[in-house]
């Protein structure tokens, strides 16, 4: 992986915004809106996430997740994994 964060608080609308190759490991993001959108990521998330945009590809776990939004026109959903560990998802 190109960028590890590990154990860090994101406070911020569109967290990590197009960032490539990304370990996200016990992370915790609070009023992140549209987070990761763009970007190829292993996240792996305490607590809950507002909204998870757009992941060009990778896995997104957390807690919990408000919404996620998908727009086929900009990614293949195919390429990623959005999970909530709460089994909502």
């Amino acid at each position: 992986m190109e960028h590890i964060f590990e154990n860090q608080t994101f406070d911020e609308e569109r967290a990590l915004y197009g960032i490539k190759n990304a370990l996200v490991k016990n992370c915790t993001m609070e009023n992140c809106d549209r987070a990761f959108e763009r970007s190829s990521v292993q996240a792996d998330v305490a607590g809950r996430i507002e909204s998870v945009k757009n992941v060009l590809s990778g896995t997104v776990i957390a807690d919990a997740i408000g919404e996620v939004i998908m727009e086929e026109v900009v990614v293949d959903s195919a390429n990623s994994q959005i999970i909530e560990r709460s089994g909502q998802r």
